[in-house]
């Protein structure tokens, strides 16, 4: 799906791929109260986090009323999502 010359740190490489949400994705944002994205916005930001596997990229997303981040394996399926804590 996806080319090797790809840099999947950068928003642009995803805003045509639509987001598959795992189980555990959409049940975390339903109990966190986040929002359901189809696709990664291009104003997304990637983040460096230790706690991310090698094989996944992890983006701070904002929008009017939520922060949050997300957790996307490189076949676009978000792993997980979580709130912004201030």
């Amino acid at each position: 799906m996806f080319c090797d010359t790809k840099d999947l740190t950068k928003p642009i490489e995803w805003f045509d791929i639509p987001l598959d949400w795992s189980n555990h994705a959409y049940d975390r944002a339903f109990e966190r109260d986040l929002p359901i994205i189809d696709y990664l916005p291009l104003d997304a930001e990637y983040v460096t986090n230790k706690k991310c596997k090698k094989d996944c990229f992890m983006f701070r997303i904002s929008n009017s009323t939520k922060e949050f981040e997300i957790v996307l394996a490189p076949e676009g399926k978000v792993l997980t999502v979580f709130p912004i804590v201030k």
